[in-house]
């Protein structure tokens, strides 16, 4: 779980007045075929998470000494700053946690569809992204790698077209007491 207190600003000037952000890893994690520089799509996490201060293009320093997050295993961890990170896919995240001593970076799947209001459709080997009106084109967002969806760095012309089968798991903002039962 991650509180936060007493945020001070650096290159940032949008206002979080909310009292408490709360952010869960749950279940275990298994990041040790991931690489430190992919970014995995996480439908469990509450929050986007990079452990290098370098992602961010604006941040925000943590000053308040019980602001951390409760790691899988239980162990607790500090965050040290708020941010925003754009991707190289272009996408912005919007208030990442900057956490050293975490080792892998983490997309929130439901903070990503709340933040963009947009769905994301997880097929055999795919994660397509697509705005809430399904109007719009499916873009590629990641692809399976050893078990996990790692967010691709550009998609080729090729990737963007959908699965022909049937998607295995899609969600949205509104859909977050589904998505935990489904877990």
């Amino acid at each position: 779980m991650y509180n936060k207190h007493n945020v001070s600003n650096h290159n940032d000037t949008s206002d979080h007045s909310s009292p408490h952000h709360t952010a869960l890893l749950t279940g275990n994690l298994c990041l040790l075929s991931a690489s430190h520089n992919d970014w995995i799509l996480d439908t469990g996490a509450t929050d986007h998470i990079s452990p290098y201060l370098s992602d961010f293009s604006e941040y925000r320093v943590v000053s308040h000494p019980d602001s951390f997050i409760t790691m899988p295993d239980g162990s607790k961890t500090s965050v040290q700053h708020i941010g925003n990170v754009l991707l190289p896919n272009k996408i912005l995240l919007k208030n990442v946690l900057h956490v050293p001593s975490f080792h892998f970076k983490l997309v929130s799947a439901n903070k990503l569809c709340q933040d963009m209001q947009c769905h994301l459709i997880f097929s055999n080997n795919s994660c397509f992204i697509q705005d809430h009106s399904q109007k719009g084109p499916l873009n590629l967002l990641g692809k399976l790698h050893n078990g996990l969806y790692s967010v691709v760095q550009e998609a080729s012309h090729s990737d963007l077209s959908p699965p022909h089968s049937q998607a295995c798991f899609t969600t949205t903002h509104s859909d977050s007491a589904a998505l935990l039962h489904m877990r």
